[in-house]
């Protein structure tokens, strides 16, 4: 995901924090949280070179909906 900025809100992260209070695992397991979140996205954004930044929202922790996804700006051509 080299060039490609990767952005998580602020609620993301508060919900990564609360399923490691509740697994009792601490901080920790926030690496797992992400990595698990984000695995998909690991091998689907490097083959796609249109895109400019990955929004990870509280849905991409829980495994209820997909990140935003920014594209780059097509450049118009005089």
């Amino acid at each position: 995901m080299e060039g490609i900025k990767l952005t998580f809100t602020t609620e993301a992260l508060w919900e990564a924090v609360a399923i490691a209070e509740k697994k009792r695992t601490g901080a920790r397991a926030l690496r797992a949280i992400f990595e698990k979140a984000m695995l998909d996205l690991m091998f689907e954004i490097p083959s796609k070179g249109d895109i400019e930044e990955v929004v990870i929202t509280p849905e991409v922790v829980t495994h209820r909906g997909k990140p935003k996804i920014i594209r780059k700006a097509q450049k118009q051509t005089a």
